[in-house]
């Protein structure tokens, strides 16, 4: 998608593409129906999931080992 596309498609005078649809679901998980509605999730349900599982074992892993860790370390902790 080159950049006028990309510009026409986020200001609603041109349909996104399905190959592009597909490409943002297979690469990042990107829900399809939020990219043409605007409603839902961002992401797939399975991925915000997964992200707040790692993000509350690492959160219960700081607390059992009394760890001090700052902000920055614990984000990189996060997304692995």
């Amino acid at each position: 998608m080159n950049p006028k596309e990309s510009h026409q498609s986020q200001s609603g005078q041109r349909e996104i593409p399905v190959r592009v649809l597909r490409s943002l679901y297979t690469k990042f998980n990107v829900n399809p129906v939020w990219m043409m509605t605007g409603e839902g999730s961002p992401y797939n349900r399975d991925t915000v999931d997964l992200y707040h599982e790692v993000t509350n074992q690492v959160d219960a892993f700081i607390v059992r080992e009394n760890c001090q860790v700052e902000p920055d370390k614990r984000l990189k902790l996060i997304r692995f």
